[in-house]
């Protein structure tokens, strides 16, 4: 049996300001085939939405549940093609699982087809990329990790509220306010801990054997993305996991840390492995730590145009850098930020660079 989709009952404003900024900004036009995005679209639907196995190309997807077949056509209109796909999801019945939001999925999978780069976010993802670039959260300061004993604390942060409650690395999480962790992911159970600066929960926690609860209260947390240590020979070794409003300060924090160490004196090494990347004005003035002039980076949008929004660019500023002897240490995870901060190191002749070919954002 063949039923069409009935007409628009999708988000259609939502789906044509998405494409519209798609086809107003993104930086190579020649590569938007909408009939493609059409396609990558409904093979989102099959992936994400279990019950539902889909049939696509570039004219035409048909979806099955079950024994009922609905098709939907591609004329031309991908907005108009999206929300007919969201309402063919909608009308077969298929049980959807509370965390999948339909008409983000189509997103997901129209802009895939674009790059590897192209992301939709939404949600907590967006929630947890917000917190990534302002370097806070509310929560309790503590990392978790998943073993065969179930959830595991892997770190826990000086001076937050976990730190001062006694929670210790190897502690084994059973219950969050007397949920049970069994079956959690470690970004589930994140997102039971965190909450509203102020308030409280209870961790039911097993340590050497016994189990006993702890009562922490959250608050704001910074988070802690710099670290520097002791390396070989008298070398400071300073790591940066990624680049948010906190970088920079936290950065001036952990050098001047190794310095009154005598760490700096002989060179330093600055691990940008995993470093994934995060803020690009962070990262450009991350980089002007270690600079005295030249410039750090620069945006360009279609056609060499500045991009709306974007700083142009970024010159570092006449000062006094750290003038130690420096090496930069990279892998294939290194990306975005982390690249525009060892690229400009290394093209302005301030670093040796030593690893694996980066990620290649962008």
């Amino acid at each position: 049996m063949w039923l069409a989709a009935s007409a628009l009952a999708g988000d259609l404003s939502l789906y044509k300001a998405t494409l519209r900024l798609v086809d107003d900004h993104y930086l190579w036009p020649e590569r938007i085939d909408h009939g493609t995005m059409f396609r990558a679209a409904a093979e989102r639907v099959e992936e994400r939405v279990e019950p539902v196995i889909v049939s696509a190309n570039e004219a035409v997807a048909r979806l099955q549940v079950g024994g009922r077949t609905w098709s939907v056509e591609f004329r031309g209109d991908l907005p108009a093609a999206l929300a007919q796909l969201e309402d063919a999801v909608l009308a077969s019945g298929a049980v959807v699982d509370r965390e999948v939001d339909v008409r983000a999925e189509l997103l997901k999978g129209a802009l895939s087809s674009l790059d590897r780069h192209t992301v939709v976010l939404t949600g907590e993802g967006l929630e947890r990329f917000d917190e990534r670039l302002s370097g806070t959260l509310s929560g309790i300061g503590v990392t978790l990790h998943t073993s065969e004993g179930g959830l595991v604390v892997a770190a826990v942060y000086a001076s937050t509220p976990a730190a001062r409650a006694g929670l210790l690395v190897g502690d084994r999480v059973l219950r969050v306010d007397g949920v049970s962790t069994s079956g959690m992911t470690p970004s589930d159970a994140t997102s039971h801990i965190r909450g509203r600066a102020g308030t409280s929960l209870t961790l039911t926690v097993v340590r050497g054997g016994k189990s006993f609860e702890m009562l922490i209260e959250r608050a704001e947390i910074t988070i802690p993305n710099v670290t520097g240590e002791a390396g070989p020979r008298g070398v400071g070794v300073v790591r940066i996991d990624h680049f948010s409003e906190q970088t920079v300060p936290n950065l001036e924090r952990v050098l001047a840390d190794l310095r009154t160490r005598g760490l700096l004196d002989v060179g330093v090494v600055l691990d940008l492995r995993g470093n994934t990347g995060g803020s690009l004005t962070q990262s450009a003035k991350a980089a002007d730590t270690f600079l005295d002039v030249g410039r750090i980076v620069t945006t360009s949008g279609r056609g060499g145009e500045r991009v709306p929004g974007l700083v142009h660019a970024i010159d570092a500023r006449s000062g006094a850098p750290l003038g130690t002897p420096m090496v930069v240490l990279v892998d294939h995870e290194t990306a975005s930020g982390a690249e525009i901060l060892a690229g400009a190191l290394v093209q302005l002749d301030r670093a040796v660079l030593i690893g694996e070919t980066t990620f290649g954002k962008g």
